[in-house]
C-alpha cells in the first residue's frame, strides 16, 4: 500500500538559529529531536495545524516516551520561551510550515493549470 509522503523544507543550518541554540542549550538534543518530530507531525496535518487537546498531548507523550504534563511543558516553552511555534485556544502550528505549505500548494496549482492549458491547446490543434 503506498504511503503519503509530504515535502518538508529543512534548512541545513537550522541549529545555528538563536532560538534553536537556546532550545538545545536548555532541552538538549532530545529537545531538538522533539522539536523536529513536532515539525514533521505538523507538516503531516492537512492545514499544518494540530489540535491542542488531551488526545494530542497523549499521542505526543506516547510518541516522545514522556508524560502528557512534560509534553504540555515542552509545548509551552516552544510557544512562549523559544517562539518556535504559535498557538491559539485550540491549535498549535508553525508559521513557517503554514507558509511553506501555502507556497507549495500555489506552485502545484500553477503547474496543474499550465498542464491543463497545454493539454487543451494540443486537443484543439487536433480538431
Amino acid at each position: 500500500m503506498p504511503k503519503d509522503t509530504y515535502y518538508l523544507k529543512h534548512d541545513t543550518n537550522a541549529a545555528h538559529d538563536p532560538k534553536i541554540e537556546a532550545l538545545i542549550h536548555h532541552e538538549g538534543m532530545a529537545g531538538y529531536g522533539r522539536f523536529w518530530r513536532l515539525v514533521e507531525m505538523l507538516r503531516e496535518q492537512e492545514k499544518g495545524k494540530m489540535r491542542r487537546d488531551k488526545w494530542c498531548l497523549s499521542m505526543l507523550a506516547r510518541n516522545w516516551k514522556c508524560s502528557p504534563s512534560r509534553v504540555s511543558e515542552f509545548l509551552d516553552a516552544m510557544i512562549q520561551e523559544y517562539e518556535l511555534i504559535v498557538a491559539d485556544d485550540d491549535y498549535i502550528w508553525s508559521e513557517r510550515i503554514c507558509r511553506d505549505m501555502e507556497s507549495l500548494e500555489k506552485r502545484r496549482q500553477e503547474a496543474q493549470n499550465a498542464a491543463s492549458m497545454r493539454w487543451h491547446r494540443g486537443r484543439n490543434a487536433d480538431a
